[in-house]
């Protein structure tokens, strides 16, 4: 058993120690589930697409993370090694195409449904950082963490 004095002087000494509950944190920050007329991929396609943003103070290493539309399967992509300024975005194109080149385009092995569905943003260690299930989408319009982004 330990003395009630150091036990006191324990609670103080880990109180007092900083303690950083989250590493670097990557969340799903606007995505396009409908692309008629915006963002092409270097295919010259129109494909929906998933912006990721490094919103910590540190760079990330997207290497391990993964982007799913089916949450009984949150291994549904992977990202290859990837790293992510502080701040910084990177957009992953929901195509089907299943590219994971960091030196271009990257590209889901599944597509987004305009009619409405789940998304999320999975860490290595399987923990959601960011997940929507969305309503139906309009044509050309981005959907994220403030709602519909009319972009123009």
């Amino acid at each position: 058993m330990i003395p009630t004095f150091l036990r006191a002087a324990l609670v103080v000494a880990i109180a007092m120690c900083p303690v950083q509950l989250a590493s670097a944190q990557a969340i799903i920050s606007e995505f396009l589930a409908d692309n008629r007329s915006g963002l092409t991929d270097s295919d010259g396609e129109e494909a929906d697409w998933i912006e990721i943003k490094n919103d910590s103070d540190s760079a990330i290493d997207l290497d391990g993370w993964r982007l799913t539309d089916f949450a009984e399967d949150l291994s549904r992509w992977v990202f290859p090694p990837l790293i992510v300024p502080a701040g910084g975005y990177v957009v992953v194109f929901a195509s089907g195409k299943d590219r994971r080149d960091p030196a271009s385009d990257l590209h889901t092995n599944f597509g987004l449904n305009n009619n409405g569905e789940y998304l999320a943003l999975v860490d290595p260690s399987g923990i959601i950082t960011s997940e929507f299930t969305f309503p139906a989408q309009r044509e050309d319009i981005a959907f994220g963490e403030s709602g519909n982004i009319q972009e123009q």
